[in-house]
């Protein structure tokens, strides 16, 4: 039997999470977005959604009307319809990185419930799976991270979007390395504090990670890990090249000095495979979710102790807090 699905929320990502939850076999039959949305309307009518609520909470506590619920709304009442939505203890998608505040987070520290997804869709890229073999693969690895996101002193919200989005990128960290501990947290600049961070973190198995937060950088996202073998380079996260042993190159007229270019030996992105009509990740996920709707437990996506982990290293970050 289809699985019928709530869903909380009309913006961008929910547009994002109709497709994919759809191509993965389940059916959305209830819609709700802020209390007395004005574009939920228009949102039920493009996506064919039968019903149409206008109180999120009263969708939630309709919960034997659904066999599972997505929360895609904005992320300040999102904690509080997740917290509501648990009731029901029916599979919950619940978008990243569900608080901005670790400490709200923070209860989940150490466990989480297991019927519940935190929508971290980048743990699925098949570049991803790719860097986490490799790492579980290797007995040391060096590791370098770049995160240049858009930060300003004149932001409504200081640090928005390093809670917002770089704690994908830190996501994917402890995904593939696991458990990470703090070697040291420098200010970029010390009469700055909007120019960036650096963090140098070890992985429980020794591997070394630096972090490079160079804010409103010309730079592209980009995690690399290499070995004295082999480097693999993520950049930007949607596309994977790895590298082994060099190619010299003797000088030239046209270049009269003797280059050494790495050697090439894989490539591939994101959509290699895939459907293009899907966000990268989202079909994956919405797999992912149809499996646990159908009793199966989640094997790649992040749960709520992921999500505090995240943040509470997001924090630490923007405060220099070791």
């Amino acid at each position: 039997m289809t699985k019928k699905i709530a869903l909380i929320g009309s913006g961008q990502i929910a547009n994002f999470h109709v497709p994919a939850l759809k191509a993965a076999g389940l059916e959305i039959v209830h819609c709700a977005s802020s209390p007395h949305s004005k574009t939920i309307a228009e949102f039920a009518k493009r996506h064919k959604i039968k019903k149409i609520w206008q109180d999120p909470e009263e969708l939630i506590k309709s919960f034997d009307q659904w066999d599972g619920i997505v929360i895609a709304s904005a992320t300040d009442p999102t904690l509080h319809l997740l917290n509501l939505a648990m009731v029901s203890g029916k599979p919950i998608l619940v978008e990243k990185p569900v608080s901005y505040d670790a400490d709200l987070l923070s209860k989940y520290s150490n466990s989480a419930p297991k019927n519940i997804i935190v929508a971290y869709n980048r743990r699925h890229y098949n570049t991803v799976q790719k860097a986490r073999k490799f790492v579980s693969n290797c007995s040391m690895v060096f590791a370098t991270m770049t995160l240049p996101e858009k930060v300003s002193a004149t932001d409504k919200i200081p640090y928005d979007n390093v809670h917002s989005n770089s704690t994908h990128g830190i996501d994917m960290l402890y995904y593939i390395f696991g458990s990470l501990i703090i070697e040291k947290i420098i200010t970029a600049s010390p009469t700055d504090p909007f120019f960036g961070r650096q963090a140098l973190l070890r992985s429980k198995t020794g591997n070394l990670i630096s972090l490079n937060l160079n804010w409103n950088s010309p730079s592209n996202f980009a995690l690399s890990i290499e070995n004295i073998n082999t480097k693999i380079d993520l950049c930007p996260f949607e596309k994977l090249q790895q590298f082994e042993g060099m190619d010299v190159i003797a000088p030239s007229e046209e270049y009269p000095v003797r280059q050494y270019i790495p050697k090439l030996v894989d490539s591939f992105n994101v959509f290699d495979g895939k459907s293009k009509s899907l966000k990268p990740g989202f079909g994956e996920q919405s797999e992912e979710f149809a499996k646990l709707l159908n009793g199966k437990p989640v094997k790649i996506g992040a749960n709520l102790t992921d999500a505090y982990n995240a943040q509470a290293l997001a924090h630490k970050i923007v405060n220099n807090t070791n």
